[in-house]
């Protein structure tokens, strides 16, 4: 029996199941969730999945992504007029992305890891590789955090109670115990928790290979002068957190070792005319001694000031 409609409407198809969509349908309406969690940055690492998923999955017209033959020059230049849509603003695993063409192979190799990509040999000797696309390897359901759940614990349920008796009284800290129920988050190696000498060790090793590398001074005086910068810090009580630390405190040393050398050379110059000047009146006072014959010393004596 055939409907009618009224004149103006037509009947909108129904909405077409996810069983009967085509995987390149499947791809392209993907989320990041569906290509797991990965590493730290897994947020990042998922959406340029998810980006270079979409256009492999355009590389083959019939939609079963069973089929695709593209270079990977050919995939860089999709990826990269892609990223023209996305912003360049906002959080980094939303906005636009830089690819290169090691950054494909990267992902190219992450996909196959998950069984999402495979490669399914050459169009010819020495031709094109074949790539497949597998759609069941999505993931349906998002991957659980490493994070336990918050659970109803004894201090939970006691503040429950709490809250039940005091509710016309003073108010209760319900969110010091929701924060006592959370369990912490595993345990991270950070920077600081290397020990200090090591990281010092470290940040000499590689002030010293830039200083050389720059200057025309000699090994010994460059470890000479770290030394000076690395026990003036120690002295002052300043945590040394950087080589670039090391190398200004070098620069400076130089500069004040250079500013002393000049001060010095001008002391010397000083002091030898001066002496010049204290000889030319001794001998200048025998002299005339000579000739009055009288002692240098009571010559010596009227001569100098009172």
């Amino acid at each position: 029996m055939t409907e009618t409609l009224p004149a103006g409407f037509q009947r909108v198809p129904a909405r077409v199941r996810s069983a009967d969509r085509s995987p390149r349908d499947l791809f392209l309406h993907a989320k990041p969730w569906q290509f797991g969690r990965q590493g730290r940055k897994y947020r990042i690492v998922a959406e340029r999945m998810r980006r270079l998923s979409r256009v492999l999955s355009r590389f083959d017209r019939s939609g079963n992504c069973k089929s695709i033959f593209a270079l990977v020059k050919t995939i860089l230049e999709r990826v990269r007029s892609a990223e023209l849509h996305y912003p360049e603003q906002g959080p980094p695993y939303l906005r636009r992305m830089k690819w290169s063409r090691r950054t494909v192979f990267e992902y190219l190799r992450r996909l196959e890891a998950q069984k999402i990509c495979s490669k399914a040999g050459l169009l010819a000797y020495h031709g094109t590789r074949r790539r497949l696309l597998h759609a069941e390897r999505l993931l349906s359901v998002p991957v659980e955090s490493c994070t336990s759940t918050r659970r109803e614990s004894r201090t939970r349920i006691e503040s429950l109670d709490s809250k039940k008796v005091h509710l016309g009284g003073k108010k209760h800290n319900h969110h010091a115990d929701d924060a006592a129920c959370v369990p912490k988050e595993p345990y991270r190696r950070s920077a600081e928790s290397v020990p200090y000498q090591t990281r010092l060790a470290r940040f000499t090793a590689m002030a010293r290979l830039n200083i050389l590398a720059r200057t025309t001074e000699s090994p010994e005086s460059v470890d000479w002068i770290l030394r000076t910068v690395i026990g003036r810090a120690l002295q002052a009580r300043t945590t040394i957190r950087s080589a670039a630390y090391l190398e200004r405190g070098f620069e400076s040393q130089v500069a004040d070792d250079e500013a002393q050398l000049e001060r010095g050379g001008a002391e010397l110059v000083a002091t030898a005319s001066e002496m010049r000047r204290k000889i030319a009146f001794v001998q200048a006072c025998v002299e005339q001694a000579t000739r009055e014959g009288r002692r240098a010393r009571d010559v010596l004596a009227e001569r100098l000031p009172p």
